[in-house]
């Protein structure tokens, strides 16, 4: 075998499985525990994602809501302060829901290249989905079903570069994130050098045989 086809083989194996160690972001927990709580975040920054909220275009809060919520929108908090669970940084009683409703978005980015392997809604706090709920996710509307961290009705996937924004938004039905899943895309440099590990060592084991 030369060693064109012993570099190539790896490297389609490497290309072939792109993504690593799938991470999942549980909105809902995070709003029911003691490190983050009910709290309101100009950007709520978790891991390689910072999430920003929007409303009418304009900048809005990322909000944690607890009680079996999780991640919405408020337009206006009582407060500048970030931590949760204080008495401060509530969302106002005048800006309205805390969940993603008319006007209302959320844009997730990423420090790298990653994978959208599922993202789970519900609307537990307003009486559910209905017949006809539509959720626009990257731009296209998805019927809204309800769905929790590693169950089986989440919407996916999505490859979303470094910098780029992967955004929900209201479309006819409010809503709570409750997690989202993604996995890491090794850049192509990491790629290459696996390629090369790989091919080295079939050119090792060839030499041996």
């Amino acid at each position: 075998m030369t060693l064109k086809k012993l570099i190539s083989l790896p490297l389609f194996i490497a290309l072939a499985s792109p993504v690593v160690n799938a991470t999942t972001i549980n909105f809902i927990d995070m709003a029911g525990g003691s490190t983050w709580g009910e709290s309101g975040y100009t950007t709520l920054s978790e891991d390689i994602m910072d999430v920003t909220g929007t409303k009418n275009g304009n900048d809005a809060f990322a909000y944690l809501d607890r009680g079996t919520a999780g991640l919405g929108v408020c337009g206006l908090v009582n407060s500048t302060g970030q931590k949760g669970d204080s008495g401060t940084n509530q969302c106002s009683s005048g800006a309205g829901d805390d969940n993603t409703t008319t006007g209302e978005a959320l844009q997730f980015m990423f420090d790298f290249d990653v994978l959208i392997n599922n993202i789970w809604f519900n609307n537990n706090h307003d009486g559910g989905f209905s017949l006809g709920a539509l959720i626009t996710i990257e731009g296209a509307n998805h019927a809204a079903k309800l769905g929790y961290a590693n169950d089986g009705n989440g919407f996916g996937s999505w490859l979303i570069k470094a910098g780029d924004s992967f955004d929900v938004a209201f479309y006819n039905e409010q809503f709570y994130v409750s997690a989202i899943e993604y996995s890491r895309v090794p850049e192509p440099s990491s790629l290459f050098l696996l390629g090369l590990g790989l091919a080295g060592l079939g050119l090792s084991r060839r030499k041996q045989s």
